[in-house]
């Protein structure tokens, strides 16, 4: 019967730290979104400023293998091809609604997003580079954040979940 009791207070803690442990887990999946970001962003300028390849080429070329962060380009390039929208921030607003579900990006990272697609209609290729740099520079500042957050949340709701699979134990023997 004691062993019955153990080997539940062991399954018990285990779930909670399983589930506090996945939870976690957005922070840091945040962080790598954020850092994939900023390598597309780097791509796109490569794409527009030396192959000087059109919106849609250079959003679908920069996508591919990107994952979820990804998405955000690929429905834009989408978007585009089949020219549902007139205005790059249409475009952008859209492919960001049917990328949110899969991303783990908070409000503010969005609104970079955003903006970085209303000043991308710039007339020259020197005004598009300069604010695809903007646009970098402001995810570095979140980059840093996320990898704060993502040190000290992993951290939190890892303890959380072990002191509170241990709770439950305590309280139920």
């Amino acid at each position: 019967m004691i062993m019955i009791k153990i080997i539940g207070g062991i399954f018990v803690i285990f779930a909670s730290f399983s589930f506090f442990y996945n939870y976690s887990r957005k922070y840091a999946r945040r962080l790598s979104e954020l850092e994939e970001l900023s390598l597309m962003l780097a791509m796109l300028d490569s794409e527009i400023f030396y192959s000087l390849n059109p919106f849609p080429v250079a959003f679908a070329n920069i996508s591919r293998g990107r994952g979820a962060a990804g998405d955000i380009f690929f429905f834009a390039a989408e978007y585009m091809k089949k020219k549902e929208y007139t205005d790059m921030a249409g475009v952008f607003t859209q492919a960001i609604n049917e990328a949110r579900g899969k991303l783990h990006l908070k409000a503010e990272d969005f609104i970079i997003i955003e903006d970085f697609s209303k000043g991308l209609v710039s007339a020259d290729v020197t005004g598009q580079r300069s604010n695809i740099n903007a646009a970098r520079e402001k995810i570095a500042y979140q980059i840093s954040g996320a990898r704060e957050d993502s040190k000290k949340f992993t951290k939190l709701y890892t303890y959380l979940g072990i002191l509170s699979g241990v709770t439950v134990v305590i309280l139920l023997f």
